[in-house]
């Protein structure tokens, strides 16, 4: 699958001690960037580094608790469980036929990498898979890749989690002879309309008929990008 590690800046993980922190810097080590700290309270350097890879099927547990904790935080316990379950059966159906990616850090020397961040899109064969039987074949072949769900750990947020996801998945995009990406964005999520701006997204339409407002939004990707 297709696996980056360009541009992430290093994350402070809830397990790494920061109490007395005397030095902190960043280094590269094998094209990955390195955060490495020394505590002089545990007396012991942590050095932290994330990549993104595409997610196997061991990953869909730990996806679908990030989901929950991202989306669902307001729901009570049993409900919270409920649509983790929902999101593990979804996700488990949805394997190999969209393009599923996520971020993993891990503390040098831990015997096994974190899922920190998570992004969904639907292809455009997924998409046209979902269309009425007798849909007209040009209408099958306007659709464009879109990304359904984008998630980041609250503890990795600002690090450049989520726009090295976005790009995995234009990456996936071009790689599949697409030239575009959609998403659709509520219009009060000012952060992630902020994200996707400053990646070359722009509103294209808005759906303000629904309790919350959404607004649809366009990347050209590939040769195309620098155009757009």
């Amino acid at each position: 699958g297709i696996r980056s590690s360009a541009a992430l800046t290093p994350i402070r993980m809830p397990w790494e001690c920061m109490g007395g922190l005397q030095t902190s810097r960043l280094k590269a080590v094998n094209g990955r960037w390195l955060r490495a700290s020394r505590c002089h309270v545990c007396a012991r350097e942590a050095a932290l580094s994330a990549s993104t890879r595409s997610l196997a099927k061991a990953d869909i547990w730990t996806v679908s608790g990030l989901l929950v904790d991202v989306f669902s935080r307001e729901l009570n316990p049993m409900q919270q469980v409920l649509v983790r379950l929902e999101h593990v059966v979804g996700l488990s159906q949805r394997h190999g036929q969209t393009a599923l990616f996520v971020c993993t850090a891990n503390s040098m020397g831990a015997s096994d990498d974190s899922v920190v961040g998570f992004v969904e899109m639907f292809t455009a064969p997924y998409l046209a898979s979902a269309l009425p039987v007798g849909t007209p074949v040009h209408i099958a072949n306007r659709l464009k890749p879109f990304i359904a769900s984008l998630a980041v750990h609250e503890d990795a947020r600002g690090r450049g989690i989520g726009e090295a996801l976005v790009r995995a998945c234009e990456d996936a995009a071009v790689a599949s002879g697409q030239r575009s990406v959609q998403i659709q964005v509520e219009c009060g999520n000012e952060v992630a309309l902020r994200l996707y701006a400053r990646l070359g997204y722009r509103v294209v339409s808005m759906d303000t008929h629904v309790p919350q407002s959404w607004s649809a939004m366009f990347c050209s990707v590939g040769p195309s990008r620098s155009q757009s």
